[in-house]
C-alpha cells in the first residue's frame, strides 16, 4: 500500500514516541501492565520462559567465546506501569537477570525500571520513553558502555 513500517531513523533513533504526543501516563500504565502480564503458573508460559532463558544464555556464551561483553537492561517505566505489574512475573524476570549477571563474567545487568533520573516529562506513555527520555537513557548507556571495559573479566 506504499506505507512504511519503519519507525526509526537510519541511525536507529525512534521517530514515533514524541513528547508532544505524550499519552496519559496513569491510564497507559494500567493498560500496558495488564497487556504484559502472563500467568507464570501456566505450563506454556513456563516453557516459553525456559526457552527464552536458553536462547539468551546461548547468545551470552557465544559472546563470551569471542570476548564480547553483554549489557542487559530493564528500561525505565513510569510508576503507574510499575505499580500495576504482576510482582511474581517481575521478580522472576529480575531474579533471573541478576543470576545471569553473577554467572557470566562477560554479562552485566542494569535495572533502570524505577531509576530516579527519569521523570514524567521523559515518557511518551507509561512504558515507553519519549525522545527526551530516550536521549537521557542513551547518554547513561554510553557512559556504562565506556566503563565496562574495566569491569568483570
Amino acid at each position: 500500500k506504499g506505507l512504511s513500517n519503519i519507525t526509526c531513523s537510519e541511525y536507529g533513533w525512534g521517530t514515533i514516541y514524541k513528547s508532544e504526543n505524550a499519552q496519559n501516563l496513569e491510564e497507559t500504565g494500567k493498560q500496558a501492565a495488564v497487556r504484559h502480564t502472563r500467568d507464570m503458573n501456566s505450563p506454556d508460559i513456563q516453557e516459553l520462559f525456559i526457552r527464552n532463558q536458553q536462547y539468551l544464555e546461548s547468545i551470552i556464551q557465544k559472546c563470551n567465546e569471542r570476548n564480547i561483553k553483554v549489557i542487559l537492561i530493564t528500561t525505565p517505566a513510569y510508576s503507574s506501569y510499575v505499580q500495576n505489574l504482576d510482582n511474581k512475573q517481575l521478580k522472576s524476570t529480575t531474579d533471573y537477570l541478576n543470576k545471569v549477571d553473577s554467572v557470566y563474567p562477560n554479562c552485566i545487568y542494569y535495572n533502570f525500571l524505577e531509576h530516579p533520573a527519569f521523570t514524567a516529562e521523559d515518557y511518551y506513555d507509561a512504558d515507553h520513553l519519549s525522545e527526551i527520555g530516550a536521549k537521557k537513557l542513551s547518554l547513561i548507556l554510553n557512559t556504562i558502555s565506556k566503563s565496562t571495559n574495566n569491569e568483570k573479566q
